[in-house]
């Protein structure tokens, strides 16, 4: 049995369109055997044609050594599942960010480059090895409310960012040719508030930072580009719309844009049209290539002052727990992005729920059943 097209009205086959995916670090043994047990589990009861890991690599487990341990492992899960199941087992990987400052891609720094390009690198011999489609990227930047202070007038700093990033994606398609990889470099939109306390992000938010740094990589002519897609991650996209919904409510101020730190006045239209999730996505829509899933609760709140958050979503929370995914939104955008897929095409969707002990995944586990229940239609 297997999960089929359905045409009950107001349906919708997830399963068509995106396989399930849930992070794993490989290097730990007792993770990976919790991994495989739960989606043993979910196959039982829900037996959809395909199923997927996430790679989480670490900088210091990119040894070949590591990568050999790393590639053994997902191989061993992956028979272990195909020898139980009619499935076919696929894989991503998220290239390391350690929260984005000493790998920020905008970075001049020839240091950071050098340390952005090797590291990749050692990712593409993974990623090969591996059999790995998608290799998500973020290349956001964090700053604290200092470093915001002293650059918020300035938009031109986040511009030669942004052609830095554009110049780095070049390098990193380079490098998928000369190490032979032939999957997806996936570009994903990161949020704002981040979750990491005291720090504000101010690339990847809005579409016209996406808009700019593609220009510019098409004006290089690269062969590849082709190779370059966008990772949506949907729990990141209904924080910054329940953010943009509460400043688009804000009074107009004269000489005062109605945006948080992080986002520059000259953004203001950009960023207020994020009141709708849909709208990234439907710019975008059809190079996504990748997806991350996870609920959030809650809306942002702000101090007396209005600037300083008091409160925000919550982030990587279970499926079916959030507001998000009780909303008729998950199903929308859903949609929407199948709607820009090629015909037959499948991506991978990444479950990226925080479980307190990533070795007894038990709510990435019922965030797969969640998707089961919501999605999957038997004959």
């Amino acid at each position: 049995m297997s999960a089929t097209r359905s045409t009950m009205p107001g349906s919708f086959p997830f399963f068509d369109y995106f396989i399930p995916s849930h992070t794993v670090d490989f290097t730990a043994e007792n993770e990976v055997a919790a991994r495989i047990d739960i989606t043993s589990r979910f196959l039982d009861a829900f037996p959809v044609a395909d199923a997927g890991f996430e790679f989480v690599v670490f900088p210091n487990k990119l040894a070949p050594r590591d990568i050999d341990v790393q590639v053994e492992r997902f191989r061993g899960a992956a028979r272990q599942l195909q020898h139980g199941h009619r499935v076919k087992v696929h894989a991503s990987m998220h290239f390391p960010t350690k929260n984005n400052l000493d790998l920020f891609l905008g970075s001049p720094e020839p240091d950071t480059r050098k340390r952005v390009l090797a590291l990749f690198d050692q990712c593409l011999d993974l990623a090969v090895a591996a059999g790995i489609r998608t290799v998500v990227v973020h290349s956001g930047a964090n700053i604290n409310n200092a470093a915001w202070i002293r650059m918020k007038d300035d938009y031109q700093v986040k511009q030669r960012q942004l052609t830095t990033i554009a110049e780095r994606i070049r390098e990193m398609l380079g490098a998928c040719v000369d190490k032979g990889f032939k999957g997806k470099l996936a570009w994903e939109n990161v949020p704002w508030p981040f979750d990491i306390p005291d720090t504000l992000t101010y690339t990847n938010i809005i579409p016209r930072d996406f808009t700019i740094v593609l220009a510019a990589l098409e004006a290089m002519a690269i062969p590849n580009l082709d190779q370059l897609g966008i990772c949506a991650d949907l729990c990141h996209s209904w924080i910054v719309e329940r953010v943009a919904r509460l400043h688009a409510h804000r009074p107009r101020l004269a000489g005062q844009a109605r945006v948080p730190p992080g986002v520059f006045a000259a953004e203001e239209p950009d960023f207020l049209a994020l009141a709708d999730m849909s709208t990234f996505i439907g710019t975008f829509g059809e190079r996504i290539t990748h997806v991350h899933l996870a609920d959030s609760s809650g809306e942002l709140e702000l101090e007396s002052d209005g600037v300083t958050c008091k409160r925000q979503p919550s982030e990587g929370a279970e499926l079916g727990t959030g507001d998000f995914c009780r909303s008729p939104a998950l199903s929308r955008v859903l949609k929407q992005i199948a709607a820009g897929l090629r015909p037959r095409e499948k991506i991978l969707c990444t479950l990226e729920v925080k479980d307190a002990d990533f070795s007894r995944p038990e709510k990435a586990y019922r965030s797969l059943l969640f998707l089961g229940n919501t999605f999957f239609k038997k004959k």
